[in-house]
């Protein structure tokens, strides 16, 4: 009923559909905080439309820009996301205008702006459009809002689909393509880079497919703990001198969690003196990022009567790695 009446209320006092709203790029303190306080009480359409015109005349947009993503989070206004994609397809629209645009598709990070990205990279031929298309969906949402604290695990099955497809892309979209699905973490999309991984016999160091590189670099992306399980089972059964082992371990060491930090305990247990360099780097990791893991590590080596190691070299290297933190 408020956002009825709001809009009632819009008609009569602007009868040709714009907003009259303070200046958001005004000098004044006061002005600049009038303005988002109008902005941000407003409904979706009035917010767009004074986004494009900020955007028209070169003017900063982002506290607008902030305003518009959440909005069209709250209100997925379809008129409004045929119109984005339509500007991303009109080539009279400059560079900055399509990365704007891209931008604020990639901050929704919805399934709806989320495939009108992946469409336009899929079909467009310009590549500096490519490029930032490619870069809105690698970044996806960068705040620190209760939005962007989940792992949108209903977005992977979009990108997985996508990933497949890429065999010609080139290195910066494949690496932002890999770098959002190890950020989301799904068990399916890790699953999917570990197979990309896997598909050739070479090293990743002597290996040229884009796909494969940048899945394998981009497993230190991964923090959901929902993927642990695929991630143990490797570190469990793959060779110790395959990319599957490397990435999996590497992966669990970045989850940083107390769940991830007993599965390397316990790996290291097991493990002689050749895999002391990993064992320094992924027990680094953890105990460097996380309390918690840190303190469930001196809480274990403190119980020395319950546990052995199998080689002294790696016990030493932990006890060194407790001691520096």
């Amino acid at each position: 009923m408020k956002k009825f009446l709001f809009l009632l209320l819009s008609l009569i006092l602007f009868p040709n559909g714009t907003f009259a709203f303070s200046d958001i790029n005004a000098d004044s303190v006061e002005e600049r905080q009038k303005s988002y306080d109008e902005i941000l009480s407003s409904p979706l359409v009035p917010v767009w439309e004074y986004w494009k015109e900020l955007s028209n005349k070169k003017e900063n947009i982002s506290l607008v820009t902030n305003i518009l993503i959440q909005k069209i989070r709250e209100d997925e206004d379809e008129k409004i996301y045929t119109e984005m994609k339509n500007m991303l397809q009109n080539a009279d629209i400059s560079d900055r205008q399509h990365a704007e645009i891209a931008h604020v598709l990639g901050e929704i990070s919805t399934k709806k702006s989320l495939s009108i990205l992946i469409q336009i990279l899929q079909e467009t031929n310009n590549e500096t459009l490519q490029y930032a298309v490619a870069e809105a969906i690698g970044n996806g949402t960068t705040g620190l809002g209760e939005f962007e604290l989940r792992f949108h695990t209903e977005l992977s099955p979009i990108l997985e689909s996508l990933w497949k497809k890429l065999d010609k892309a080139d290195y910066h979209t494949t690496n932002a393509i890999a770098k959002r699905i190890a950020e989301i973490g799904a068990p399916s999309g890790i699953e999917v880079l570990l197979l990309t991984i896997s598909e050739k016999n070479q090293t990743i160091q002597y290996n040229n497919d884009y796909r494969i590189i940048s899945a394998f670099n981009n497993m230190k992306e991964v923090r959901n703990p929902d993927s642990l399980k695929i991630l143990q089972q490797n570190l469990k059964h793959q060779s110790t001198s395959s990319d599957v082992f490397i990435a999996s371990g590497t992966a669990i060491s970045s989850i940083a969690n107390k769940e991830a930090t007993q599965i390397l305990w316990d790996w290291a247990r097991e493990v002689p003196d050749s895999m002391a360099s990993l064992v320094q780097q992924w027990i680094g990791t953890v105990a460097g990022r996380d309390l918690d893991a840190l303190q469930l590590l001196r809480k274990n080596i403190r119980q020395r009567h319950s546990y052995s190691f199998k080689s002294k070299k790696i016990q030493n290297i932990i006890k060194s790695i407790i001691r520096k933190y």
